[in-house]
């Protein structure tokens, strides 16, 4: 199987319109694109494993160091009331594991809460990269980050 995330890792196609966050050799962030939501982050394993399982000792340490401070860098940069976090590594072609955040703001409507949030995805007007640039750029500025372009191999 094509793993859209690992060619994405490698620099050979771009899943965002925004700086990506490299917190170590473990784990990357970006802001998702196209998304009707500002502060929908993923972060990314940068090796290749399908289960959450498959994580080594190094790795899962890593993970458990940076997801909350990923929430609170996410709190603090959109003001949001909590945020969600999922992984299901089972799209076509993302069968890698990687971790939704998503800023659940206190005004949200109905429709957008829970499982709903990922109508999101393919339903309403995606953000601009100068708003999913800002985020990266405040969620950087919290966890001590400095924020990466993306770049296509070769580029």
């Amino acid at each position: 199987m094509d793993c859209v995330t690992c060619r994405a890792l490698a620099g050979e196609v771009v899943l965002t319109n925004a700086p990506r966050l490299d917190l170590d050799d473990h784990w990357r962030v970006e802001h998702v694109h196209p998304v009707a939501i500002p502060g929908w982050l993923v972060l990314v394993l940068r090796r290749h494993a399908r289960a959450v399982h498959e994580l080594t000792d190094d790795e899962a340490l890593a993970l458990g160091t940076w997801l909350p401070k990923l929430c609170s860098a996410l709190h603090t940069a959109t003001g949001c009331a909590s945020e969600y976090v999922a992984q299901f590594a089972e799209g076509d072609g993302f069968q890698h594991v990687h971790f939704h955040l998503v800023a659940r703001m206190p005004d949200w409507p109905t429709d957008l809460r829970g499982l709903a949030v990922f109508n999101a995805l393919r339903d309403g007007e995606p953000i601009d990269a100068a708003t999913a640039t800002a985020v990266i750029d405040a969620v950087g500025a919290h966890i001590g980050v400095t924020p990466t372009p993306v770049r296509r191999a070769g580029s």
